[in-house]
């Protein structure tokens, strides 16, 4: 069982390193098993999550290695709305503001129209009504607003109206 096991590792290792060029190796047995417990638990509760930790590593990665500003700005928007997939609002908001500001400063409209209702609906999931208003009504005032996009941003100002108690407001 031994020496299975040592070709077991071996064959890991190897496995680790071609697909991950730069991964430490596995050191042992146990360092094997708790990865792959750490795995299986991950999947168990979500088996979604795998694949979504997969393209984050990716875009970490490629936003890491890039110097091209277009590129990185991409990769922040879609690292914004990857987190926001999560559930990790905070984390949403710092790439989505990144984002903003690259296609704001080339009036890129279609990436900007994106990035402000990503960053609005994040911005009501966090309670800040307000600057939800704020970004909505800068995203309706764009010209060749994609409908469905137009559609996303009367709601949601709807949304905030009612909150803050402006019905009024809502039902326009």
């Amino acid at each position: 069982i031994g020496n299975e096991r040592v070709s077991f590792l071996k064959e890991v290792n190897k496995a680790v390193i071609d697909s991950y060029p730069g991964e430490e190796p596995f050191k042992s047995w146990e360092d094997i098993r708790l990865t792959f417990e750490k795995f299986v638990s991950k999947r168990r509760k979500d088996p979604s999550q795998d694949s979504r930790v997969e393209v984050e590593l990716d875009l970490q990665a490629k936003h890491e290695e890039t110097t091209d500003i277009a590129q990185s700005s991409d990769i922040n928007l879609a690292l914004a709305e990857l987190y926001r997939t999560k559930g990790e609002l905070e984390k949403s908001v710092k790439y989505y503001l990144a984002a903003r500001s690259f296609y704001a400063d080339i009036s890129d409209e279609e990436k900007l129209s994106r990035t402000l209702s990503g960053l609005s609906a994040v911005y009501v999931s966090l309670g800040n009504e307000r600057t939800s208003i704020e970004l909505t009504r800068q995203l309706l005032g764009m010209t060749n607003l994609q409908p469905h996009i137009a559609a996303e941003a009367h709601l949601t100002l709807g949304i905030c109206y009612r909150r803050i108690g402006r019905y009024n407001e809502a039902i326009d």
